[in-house]
């Protein structure tokens, strides 16, 4: 997912059209990220109208490369300090799991519904979020390493790793 420089430009001036066609296209990717953080479909909502928020108060010299990366690190960045913030375990809410994959899709898919389960069993948060990232948003390693931090190599190993985990563990 990316966006031409004129309609990155044209949010930072806060353009009806251009606020409009990020949010829409970037909004389940920044609400799957602060949900799988803080495991509550409410508390990631609202970290995504904050993350929304704080962009558009930002100007466009404050992006340093990917434009989406960037908005993720906003989100994901907000999601950890409310976690911090929270000190609580919150208990995973599989129906709230179930709403955000079938809103995506429109499928009410009791088998996605069990894979991502067991995904989230097998895999470590960081895993789990790095997959996230490839299958469901199609992010590529360089937007992924830009979100975490970390190189480009070392998210494709763990992705990488990740694979083996679910193949032998899932019996695919």
């Amino acid at each position: 997912m990316e966006f031409s420089k004129r309609v990155v430009k044209d949010f930072f001036q806060h353009q009806e059209y251009a606020v409009e066609e990020i949010y829409n296209q970037t909004f389940p990717l920044l609400v799957k990220t602060a949900y799988n953080i803080l495991l509550s479909r409410e508390e990631a909502e609202n970290i995504v109208q904050e993350t929304y928020l704080k962009a558009l108060e930002s100007s466009f010299s404050d992006v340093q490369g990917d434009f989406v990366a960037w908005l993720v690190v906003l989100c994901r960045n907000r999601a950890l300090n409310r976690k911090r913030d929270l000190r609580k375990k919150v208990s995973l809410d599989e129906k709230d799991l179930l709403t955000l994959s079938s809103e995506d899709n429109g499928n009410d898919s009791i088998y996605e519904e069990f894979l991502l389960t067991q995904m989230r069993k097998i895999l470590s948060e960081e895993e789990f979020e790095i997959v996230s990232y490839v299958v469901y948003h199609e992010l590529t390693y360089k937007q992924i390493s830009t979100i975490l931090g970390q190189s480009k190599d070392q998210i494709a190993g763990k992705y990488h790793r990740a694979k083996i985990k679910l193949k032998r563990d899932l019996k695919l």
